[in-house]
Parts: structure tokens; sequence; C-alpha cells
């Protein structure tokens, strides 16, 4: 379900992300921030199929400019994306 509000809640924000992921590849809650996504199985291909899920699940637009592998590898970095896009 969509974030309507002007300002996500970071743990929410977490939680959300996680399950995205868990569409993915398998995770659970105790998925540290910085660690490798790529070790869990997290593909070029799934990151694209994920970056698509994001933009819909929490009606961002992620510019290309920040289209980048190092942005998805990590739960920190998925966030950080989320958030700085929050509209």
């Amino acid at each position: 379900m969509p974030l309507n509000s002007a300002r996500f809640e970071l743990t929410q924000v977490r939680a959300d992300i996680l399950s995205l992921l868990g569409e993915h590849i398998p995770v659970q809650e105790g998925v540290p921030d910085d660690e490798d996504l790529s070790a869990r199985g997290l593909t070029s291909m799934a990151i694209v199929a994920l970056i698509y899920s994001i933009e819909d699940h929490f009606e961002v637009e992620i510019p290309e400019s920040q289209m980048q592998l190092r942005n998805f590898l990590t739960v920190k970095g998925i966030t950080e994306i989320v958030l700085a896009n929050q509209r």
C-alpha cells in the first residue's frame, strides 16, 4: 500500500523496503542496513524490478542519475534513495 504522507516514517520505509526486497531475495528483519545484498542473491535484473516496485509503492520517481548499482546494494542505500525523493 502506498504511503501518501509528505514525510515517510523511517521505520516504516525500512520495513516496506524489506518487504519489497523479499520478493526478490531471502531477507529477514535482522538484515543489517549496510550488508551487501548481492551476497544474498540480489542481481542487476532484480534491482531493475526493485526500482519499479519502489517507485510504485512509495510514489516516488528515482532520477536516472541515482540509478546506480551501488545505491541499491544495501538497505541503507535504498532507504536513502526513497527518503531523498519523497514529494
